[in-house]
């Protein structure tokens, strides 16, 4: 049985809708290198970024793929 690879992860987790931060993917992930497996995913895919405020006043990246127009999420 194959493991998925963090990238995979991170990618089935932006197409299912999530909005991840470095945080997010070091957590849910164990990822230490979200932003170099983001830059990796941009090649191939479309994910965009937004700066973010937290609760404690950092700013930080957060990365998502937008929707097409008429396009529905996978939820499975």
């Amino acid at each position: 049985m194959s493991r998925e690879s963090q990238s995979q992860q991170i990618l089935r987790a932006l197409q299912r809708g999530r909005k991840l931060t470095c945080l997010d993917i070091l957590r849910d992930f164990h990822c230490m290198s979200g932003k170099q497996r983001i830059h990796e995913l941009r090649k191939v895919h479309r994910i965009e970024d937004e700066w973010i405020e937290t609760e404690g006043g950092a700013r930080v990246k957060r990365w998502f793929i937008p929707l097409e127009k008429g396009q529905l999420r996978l939820i499975a």
